[in-house]
């Protein structure tokens, strides 16, 4: 009898027509419901990351709640379509084990190692201040905060997973910039109406240096420089794609680089200083390496243009920056820097400090009164944290039960945002994640930009032109590397809102390497339904 070889099995050829005719409906019906429920996967993160930014950066407790809800109803979906697919998960075992090692040890330090005992002063002081304004804290407990990381490293896994199809990969840069751009538009409207609280809601007394739905100006200042670099990626995407022909092209170019300038005029409104080093440091690296790839591709007859585009755009954007009106008062924080005291900040002068009319006194160090006076004081006080806190940490969101029984600074006890946070992100993961849920936490992101940089370096090798895939990833790689900076001396990667967008660019860079791993296994799916078929 004939045999014929369909799929890398051989059957008789009445045998095998037999199976096909079987594994075709088969396959088809399983395929569309894997991927009908992980477009579903993709849709809720992308209603995620549209919502979380404009629910106040997600810092309120109802906010914090709705944003776990929405990563849930994803995680759901995605899980259901991977049980569904016969296809291995296109994610590289490395990212897979860091992520399972932190959901366990996270979960197992947060329901059974009892916390330290709280600190009463604190604790009271924090609510006086929840209570005079609304916004200004973070309430979220221990068992939420580990919902809300459950559902950021299933976001992390399910970019990685959706961003084998270049739609999903395209579409979720395209959600973050457009999401910025909108919260840049609203900050800046908010400004020129003489806004005096976040959306015109005059019944709080007072709401922080406020900037778009973000309580703290640095905040803001830290998301715009998570979202303007993929405007400008996409921008320069826009040029490099073939279809549509020069019209599209052109389109495409003027809309992102509207949206771009757009959003970054937003930091001429914005005065935080780590935000304006940001954005000049990554501005800087994203022209040398434009100017480095149009050199060895050929195209030096455009760096004069571009050099002009970058004059024009710094044009704008002064003359935004005097529209708006904050340029004198973003001279003044600069200023600060050389201020032997810095404002608010200073020493006391009195044996015993004295509370304010802010809720906060002042310190009795005189570390408070150098550069990055602040940061300091809760960096010494971290590292007295790191032995205590072991292996896996004192558990993550602990940091305002913690660190009390550390300092006896009476700043660092008092002021709304060092009793929140550590003004550093590296030190407050070790304390709260341990040196091992540290190091995963590393791994991962530290991986994610050297995946980006190995991307880079195989276009550089093969000296071709300048394409989408190329102009995405050096975007994310700056948008990485400035909020991993700005961590350095503030806190940006403790906002919901920041880490989830955070989660998704680094599944983003990783999902270069997850292409080609799908591709390896495509060609066994065909023959899974086929041999289930046959048994």
């Amino acid at each position: 009898m004939e045999m014929i070889e369909i799929a890398g099995v051989r059957q008789a050829g009445g045998e095998a027509s037999g199976y096909l005719s079987n594994v075709e409906p088969l396959g088809r019906v399983r395929r569309g419901l894997v991927s009908g429920l992980k477009g579903a996967s993709g849709g809720w993160l992308a209603i995620a990351l549209t919502a979380a930014p404009w629910m106040f950066g997600s810092t309120r407790h109802w906010a914090i709640i709705r944003l776990c809800e929405l990563l849930s109803l994803m995680a759901c979906f995605w899980t259901a379509g991977s049980l569904l697919d016969k296809r291995r998960l296109p994610v590289r075992s490395v990212v897979t084990w860091c992520v399972l090692f932190l959901l366990i040890s996270g979960w197992l330090v947060t329901l059974s190692v009892p916390p330290l005992t709280v600190d009463q002063f604190v604790e009271n002081h924090l609510a006086r201040i929840a209570a005079r304004w609304p916004g200004s804290v973070m309430l979220k407990s221990p068992v939420e905060t580990m919902w809300l990381f459950t559902g950021l490293l299933f976001a992390l896994v399910v970019t990685i997973d959706l961003s084998r199809e270049k739609m999903w990969r395209t579409g979720l840069c395209a959600v973050m910039a457009l999401t910025g751009a909108s919260i840049t538009v609203l900050g800046i409207v908010q400004i020129k109406t003489g806004a005096t609280a976040m959306l015109w809601d005059t019944s709080v007394r007072f709401t922080g240096y406020f900037f778009g739905p973000f309580f703290q100006r640095t905040n803001a200042g830290a998301f715009i420089n998570l979202v303007w670099p993929l405007s400008g990626a996409l921008a320069i995407r826009g040029l490099t794609l073939r279809r549509g022909g020069n019209l599209g092209q052109s389109l495409g170019f003027a809309f992102w680089s509207v949206i771009c300038l757009t959003t970054l005029s937003g930091l001429t409104a914005v005065d935080s200083k780590a935000s304006h080093f940001n954005v000049v440091l990554m501005t800087s690296l994203g022209l040398l390496w434009l100017l480095w790839r149009l050199r060895w591709s050929g195209f030096r007859r455009q760096i004069p243009k571009l050099l002009l585009a970058a004059t024009i755009s710094a044009c704008l954007l002064g003359t935004v920056g005097i529209a708006v009106g904050n340029l004198s008062h973003i001279s003044e924080r600069w200023k600060e820097l050389w201020v032997p005291t810095r404002q608010g900040f200073g020493t006391s002068q009195h044996t015993f400090s004295k509370m304010r009319d802010d809720l906060f006194m002042e310190s009795k160090d005189p570390v408070a009164r150098t550069l990055f006076g602040t940061q300091r004081l809760e960096a010494m006080t971290c590292l007295r944290m790191i032995p205590q806190a072991g292996l896996l940490g004192f558990g993550p969101g602990t940091w305002t039960k913690t660190f009390p029984h550390f300092t006896e600074d009476p700043l660092l006890r008092t002021f709304l945002l060092t009793v929140q946070f550590a003004h550093h992100d590296f030190l407050q993961t070790v304390t709260e994640w341990g040196i091992l849920g540290a190091a995963a936490w590393g791994v991962l992101i530290v991986g994610g930009l050297w995946n980006g940089l190995r991307l880079l370096r195989r276009k550089r090798a093969a000296n071709g032109q300048i394409d989408g895939e190329e102009a995405l990833t050096i975007g994310l790689m700056l948008v990485m590397a400035g909020v991993l900076i700005h961590g350095m001396i503030d806190f940006p990667l403790q906002i919901p809102s920041i880490q989830l967008y955070a989660a998704v660019i680094v599944g983003l860079l990783w999902a270069e390497v997850a292409k080609s791993k799908a591709i390896h296994e495509e060609g066994n799916c065909e023959h899974a339904e086929i041999s289930e078929a046959k048994n």
